[in-house]
């Protein structure tokens, strides 16, 4: 069960870390912080330019923006922005906050593999294993 729940648990940071890409992505876009970088001469100005930029709106972040963020947020392509769906991105979004509620309410089976290692286990630490 420990694994299930891990596997869980993991499922669950990596949809996290796609929601706040995806806003910092919205924001970035929308608020056309990536104009403010157009100025910038050096490498530490344009991250500086983007961490400033996205300080009016820290609070709608899930996280601290970090550079690792800034970095991806950078390689986001010109054509990505001048053809960017508000809405499809919205719609996107909202499939990525809802799938962690279905997840927890229907947990996934066991593959067999898992199943009869999970059962393995269980007989040689109780003598046998009760199946659902």
């Amino acid at each position: 069960m420990d694994t299930l729940k891990r596997e869980l648990q993991l499922k669950e940071q990596k949809l996290q870390d796609e929601l706040h890409f995806r806003t910092l992505e919205r924001i970035f876009i929308e608020e056309r912080i990536y104009k403010k970088i157009e100025q910038c001469k050096t490498n530490e100005a344009v991250v500086a330019a983007v961490q400033n930029g996205f300080q009016p709106f820290r609070r709608q972040l899930l996280r601290e923006l970090t550079e690792a963020d800034v970095e991806r947020l950078l390689a986001v392509r010109i054509r990505r922005i001048s053809l960017f769906d508000i809405n499809q991105h919205r719609r996107e979004m909202e499939q990525v906050k809802g799938r962690p509620r279905r997840d927890a309410q229907e947990p996934e089976k066991p593959d067999p593999a898992t199943s009869s290692a999970i059962s393995k286990d269980c007989s040689k630490k109780y003598g046998r294993c009760i199946r659902a």
